[in-house]
């Protein structure tokens, strides 16, 4: 366990050192996301006017849509280990000490982290702006760790796919477009009709943007929250399965082509 830690510490630390070496990644977002922004107030601010949703309210949500939607290219994951698996690389990691999951959840975790300069910023502003409760705000970071977690699971499981098919483009697509309507990513979850609801309730999506940004905005009570939190770590559990399962079988698929 701790020779597996100090693996992760290192690699993290690595690509800490790459993206402050590189940073114009993350100045662009610094760009762009202001400027989508500004699209997304002037397209609510117009719609309000048919609509009993607070301004502030959309503000705030659309702030956060961005910054989490911008996070982390998370789609990169899953293509990936499309080039690695074409390009024969994935093949290298069978006779390395090292899993391949390690770097790319040490990439992972180095980038969230480097994205605090960003993402803090907004937290802190939505908190005075909206005068967020302490327990608003701990429930907003207890769903956006598990939210970031099922996030990477899900373009991780998407990606072992290549393992079988090799080119999941269209699959990453259809899924994208998917996860950004069933996400709240569009529009607020609680816009939509009941039984479009009801459906979402159960799908792992909504915890890394509806249900993290709704907590910070809105609140809820403590049964709420401890549902939600039994059901996103099901869902953990059973993406992290998915994954071994993908990787081993997908493994005796490799190890046939590669003989």
């Amino acid at each position: 366990m701790k020779a597996s830690m100090d693996k992760y510490r290192v690699l993290v630390g690595i690509y800490m050192k790459m993206y402050r070496k590189y940073p114009m990644e993350l100045f662009l977002k610094l760009v762009y996301l202001p400027v989508q922004m500004l699209m997304y107030i002037f397209l609510w601010k117009a719609l309000l006017k048919y609509s009993g949703v607070q301004l502030s309210y959309m503000v705030c949500y659309y702030l956060f849509v961005v910054l989490l939607g911008y996070a982390f290219p998370f789609m990169h994951i899953a293509t990936d280990i499309q080039k690695d698996v074409e390009q024969g690389i994935m093949a290298n990691f069978l006779v390395r000490p090292v899993q391949y999951v390690v770097p790319v959840i040490s990439r992972f975790v180095a980038w969230m982290v480097c994205y605090l300069v960003i993402l803090v910023p907004a937290v802190l502003f939505t908190v005075i702006y909206r005068e967020i409760s302490l327990q608003n705000f701990l429930s907003f970071f207890i769903y956006l760790v598990l939210g970031i977690g099922i996030e990477f699971l899900l373009w991780y499981n998407l990606g072992l796919l290549a393992l079988k098919l090799e080119r999941i483009r269209g699959v990453l697509i259809t899924f994208r477009a998917f996860k950004s309507l069933v996400s709240g990513a569009l529009i607020p979850l609680s816009m939509f009709p009941p039984m479009f609801r009801t459906v979402t309730e159960f799908l792992p999506m909504k915890f890394y943007i509806y249900t993290p940004v709704n907590a910070l905005l809105n609140g809820g009570n403590m049964e709420e929250l401890a549902g939600n939190m039994v059901l996103a770590l099901t869902w953990i559990l059973v993406l992290t399965a998915a994954a071994a399962w993908q990787w081993n079988s997908g493994l005796k698929r490799l190890q046939a082509n590669i003989s």
